[in-house]
C-alpha cells in the first residue's frame, strides 16, 4: 500500500512504469485485467510503455491472445532510458503500435 499507484485507475489509460518486478505474477494481473476488461470495460491499462524490456509482462498478452483466442490484446512498447526519461516530462502521449508519441 505504499506503492504511489496504489487505488489508482489505470483503466483506459497509458500505463508507463520502468519495469515489471521478477516473478511470473505480472504476466498473470495483465492477464485477468484484459480478460476481466471484457466483463467490465476499461479495467485494463489501453497500453504499457516500459523503460526496459519485460518479457514477463509481455507474456500475460500474448497468452490472453494465443490461449483465449483474441485477436487484439494491449500494445507493450520498451522505450529505453533516454525516451523514458523524456516522456516523464510529457503532459500527454499516445502508442500507435510500437509507436510513442508525445
Amino acid at each position: 500500500q505504499t506503492h504511489p499507484l496504489f487505488g489508482r485507475k489505470i483503466g483506459g489509460k497509458i500505463l508507463a512504469i520502468p519495469s515489471g518486478r521478477g516473478s511470473c505474477t505480472g504476466s498473470q494481473v495483465l492477464l485477468e485485467l484484459l480478460l476481466n476488461n471484457e466483463h467490465v470495460d476499461g479495467i485494463a491499462p489501453k497500453a504499457i510503455i516500459l523503460r526496459d524490456s519485460d518479457p514477463v509482462i509481455a507474456t500475460g498478452a500474448i497468452i490472453y491472445e494465443e490461449f483465449f483466442y483474441r485477436t487484439k490484446s494491449i500494445p507493450i512498447v520498451s522505450v529505453g532510458p533516454e525516451a523514458f526519461k523524456k516522456l516523464r516530462e510529457a503532459t500527454s502521449a499516445q502508442v500507435h503500435g510500437n509507436i510513442v508519441t508525445g
